[in-house]
């Protein structure tokens, strides 16, 4: 997963369109108007076990309520379309199957009590912190220090959100009405897989076209050891 991550290439942003982040939202809307087929999809440990694995990865676009639905797709929507229009939709698509695979497998590992899951929300979690850890390495390149202690500290508190439904068990954004139970370790997992592929995938440089174009780190600065001593010996 993380030499997928270096090597994803870039989208001209001039001509993108945030076709696939809207496909996948189409997606999850439309298994919620049709209860059977999400039946059929959802993360559900006794059919996993007897050897439906594609719910592994489709548990994720189907949901329980429409206020499950609306919040874990908009934000899901938001942040694709997001990511695609800043040239990055192999990496969005990465983040999105990486964090899903992940999830599931520690569900299915680390709780083993959990019968059934459903929703977006552990991949948004993905999403929100790989862009804010892209975010926090630009600032940080660039010596804008103020936006880079703001970022690092939105890191924290979305640990912090993670930290308190784990002690409480409480949900954010949906009611406590909401017929079933937060799952923090999905959010947990998504949140660390996001730190990952933020930290490994290639981020701009300022003033360099092949870098804006996706050619990823060729500032010295941004190079190998090696790299920049062989810079410095021809005179780069």
């Amino acid at each position: 997963m993380t030499t997928l991550v270096k090597t994803l290439p870039a989208v001209d942003q001039s001509r993108s369109t945030a076709w696939l982040s809207l496909l996948l939202s189409l997606v999850a809307a439309a298994l919620f108007l049709t209860p059977r087929l999400s039946a059929g999809l959802a993360f559900e440990r006794s059919p996993i076990g007897g050897g439906e694995l594609w719910r592994l990865v489709a548990g994720h676009w189907v949901h329980f309520t429409f206020e499950h639905l609306f919040w874990s797709l908009l934000v899901f929507a938001v942040l694709g379309v997001l990511w695609e229009k800043a040239g990055q939709r192999w990496g969005f698509l990465a983040c999105v199957v990486c964090s899903a695979v992940l999830i599931s497998a520690a569900l299915w590992w680390l709780q083993p009590q959990l019968t059934s899951y459903r929703g977006l929300s552990g991949i948004d979690c993905a999403l929100v912190t790989a862009m804010a850890v892209q975010a926090l390495r630009q600032a940080l390149a660039s010596g804008r220090r103020e936006l880079a202690i703001a970022l690092a500290l939105a890191i924290l508190a979305y640990f912090a959100k993670v930290a308190f439904e784990f002690a409480t068990g409480g949900k954010v954004f949906v009611s406590d009405a909401a017929p079933f139970e937060p799952v923090p370790l999905a959010h947990l997992i998504g949140g660390l897989w996001g730190i990952t592929q933020g930290w490994l995938a290639r981020i701009p440089v300022r003033g360099s076209s092949s870098a804006d174009s996706g050619g990823g780190f060729r500032g010295p600065e941004q190079q190998p050891r090696c790299c920049r001593r062989w810079s410095r010996q021809r005179g780069g």
